[in-house]
């Protein structure tokens, strides 16, 4: 008589052993996959939020005076908390903004329970007054003046006074004087 074959209770034993240990480990990179895609969307929504900040300051009508400031504002599903330093730079008349911005909570929440949540992003943006030059030298537009150089109205290669940027000195375009008269729009029948 032919004995049946089979798996004993051992083998059977050991390969879910084996399964488990694969399922295990794979659960874990599936958790630390999500883990990290959630904190690279926090740090995308903590980057918009200070590029915001910063768009703001640039488009306020008074120059911002140096110092530090901080605000929360609820973003997407979260609450968050920014903090704005403002100072000068080497350069006159611009001043360096730095932003940096932290998750603090759930929607809805204030100053919740990561308030001391370290920061996830911090981006730096510019303002200048564009009243004189980087050289601190002011630039007399209607007297058609042009910095050493270059450029002013009307393009050309630079140099001072009227005419200056092209040889003759005359007022043709792309010289050191915008042309005389201002180009008229097309004639409609």
């Amino acid at each position: 008589m032919k004995r049946a074959r089979g798996f004993t209770l051992i083998e059977v034993l050991v390969a879910l052993v084996i399964v488990a240990f694969a399922v295990g480990a794979l659960m874990a990179a599936l958790t630390s996959a999500a883990g990290y895609a959630g904190r690279q969307r926090d740090m995308t929504m903590a980057q918009w939020i200070g590029f915001n900040q910063i768009a703001a300051v640039r488009l306020s009508l008074q120059q911002p005076a140096n110092g530090t400031a901080t605000g929360e504002l609820d973003y997407g599903p979260a609450h968050w908390a920014w903090e704005q330093s403002i100072e000068d730079i080497e350069i006159p008349g611009v001043r360096r903004i730095t932003i940096k911005v932290k998750r603090t909570g759930n929607l809805g929440a204030t100053g919740g329970s990561n308030a001391n949540a370290p920061w996830l992003a911090t981006v730096t943006g510019f303002k200048g007054d564009a009243l004189n030059a980087s050289s601190g030298q002011s630039v007399d537009w209607n007297g058609r003046q042009n910095l050493p150089g270059g450029g002013g109205p009307g393009g050309g290669a630079g140099g001072n006074g009227p005419g200056a940027g092209n040889a003759a000195g005359t007022n043709a375009p792309g010289g050191g004087q915008p042309p005389s008269s201002p180009v008229q729009p097309p004639v409609q029948p």
